[in-house]
């Protein structure tokens, strides 16, 4: 049986994460039990999500921005077309998607908002 183990940087940014999120909970005044009522989440999982336990869903991460009005925020800020790398590179996934639909299987948006393709997106997939 392999064992997963959680590298640090990824226990980091959990933390960060959720004392981010708690910030904005404590900046609008809103208790715990309200944000987790809001978010469709038991206190206790909002508690091990603002304590930086990595193990929670990525829908209760997405709810809780959402129930702390940040989820558009969120997803901005993982837009790879708001990087100099994904500007840079806009047109090589236009070209290597083009109208023939998906290429190895992946979707992205691109930058001009339709649906595309790109085999480039593997790239990102790594840890």
């Amino acid at each position: 049986m392999t064992v997963k183990t959680t590298s640090a940087r990824v226990r980091r940014a959990g933390q960060d994460i959720g004392a981010q999120l708690a910030a904005w909970r404590k900046l609008q005044d809103l208790t715990a039990q309200q944000v987790a009522e809001r978010a469709g989440i038991s206190r206790d999982t909002l508690r091990r999500l603002e304590h930086g336990e990595v193990g929670v869903s990525l829908e209760t991460v997405l709810g809780v921005a959402r129930a702390l009005g940040a989820l558009d925020r969120l997803v901005e800020a993982l837009d790879p077309w708001q990087t100099d790398l994904g500007r840079a590179r806009a047109g090589q996934v236009a070209a290597a998607t083009g109208a023939a639909g998906e290429a190895d299987g992946i979707r992205v948006i691109h930058p001009r908002g339709s649906l595309r393709s790109s085999r480039s997106a593997r790239a990102f997939d790594d840890d």
